[in-house]
């Protein structure tokens, strides 16, 4: 799979940057980064509420985004939540300071998440059209304001057991869309991916040219199951330079991420691919950065 780019581009910044970023986060204490926190109803949240399958419980991870946009991104666990089953997230690019996109992630679904989500993304008016057809399929697990990466907000939703990503995406008309997804995914893990696989996710942007364009985000966290090894890194940067990006960038990122720790948990989690018009324009891909031995409970 090779995605034609005009020309061969690096990654927005430096990996001092991201160290830098990386090290001020970490010495901030778990306490005040979401380990465990008040919904607005006041009641405790325990890790096991609100830790969604990207996150786990983990406090900070890191984007890379790849292909028409280029730039690595932090997310990182505010504390803040409106209900026990959700989690919030500052998000910004390594190359800004400051935070300049937020999140939620939902773990186990409950009625209120729907709207819960809309008032977040500063959603005006009713859902129609796709979305209203993929809420039939499944329900929210994230909402982005303002996402640094690629500059837009998105309602993301996780397919229910049982609903197929080939037929979601023909009742959105993008019916070309699955076999470049099972390909590009495939090629990611080393082996066929096919439409039983679970769990797969769909997102829309809550941008109206952007939604004219057909810009939807198919992504799965199968790529997680992997263990972390050097097969997995090296199917990343093979795809990573298939987009046009720097393989070098990526081998140095996941080391500067597991500092050296062979036993450190599973670091690259999810993959997002992004298309306009049916066609695989980017990649997006999280990774978690596991806590210091002095910061783990």
């Amino acid at each position: 799979m090779t995605v034609p780019l005009q020309s061969r581009r690096m990654f927005e910044s430096s990996d001092q940057a991201l160290l830098d970023n990386i090290e001020r986060l970490m010495r901030i204490p778990c306490s005040k980064r979401g380990k465990r926190k008040l919904s607005e109803t006041g009641n405790t949240m325990s890790d096991s509420d609100s830790r969604s399958c990207i996150d786990r419980g983990t406090q900070l991870m890191v984007t890379i985004r790849v292909g028409d946009d280029e730039a690595i991104g932090i997310v990182a666990a505010n504390g803040q939540s409106p209900a026990s089953n959700v989690r919030q997230w500052d998000r910004w690019l390594v190359s800004t300071d400051g935070s300049n996109g937020r999140g939620l992630t939902f773990a186990a679904p409950k009625p209120n998440d729907y709207a819960l989500a809309l008032d977040f993304v500063d959603f005006q008016g009713s859902i129609t059209g796709d979305f209203a057809e993929l809420l039939t399929r499944g329900s929210i697990y994230m909402a982005t304001r303002l996402e640094p990466e690629s500059g837009t907000s998105w309602l993301s939703v996780k397919l229910g057991r049982g609903q197929s990503p080939r037929t979601t995406l023909a009742a959105l008309r993008r019916p070309s869309i699955w076999q470049q997804v099972a390909a590009v995914y495939s090629d990611l893990i080393g082996r066929s991916v096919t439409e039983r696989a679970q769990p797969w996710s769909v997102a829309l942007p809550l941008d109206n040219e952007l939604a004219q364009r057909g810009r939807i985000r198919v992504g799965s966290t199968l790529w997680g199951r992997l263990p972390e090894n050097s097969v997995k890194s090296d199917l990343l940067k093979q795809q990573v330079s298939s987009f046009g990006g720097d393989p070098l960038r990526i081998e140095s990122l996941y080391s500067l991420i597991t500092n050296g720790n062979k036993h450190a948990r599973k670091i690259g989690v999810a993959a997002e691919y992004d298309f306009e018009n049916q066609t695989l324009i980017g990649a997006q891909y999280t990774l978690r950065v596991p806590e210091p031995p002095m910061a783990q409970n």
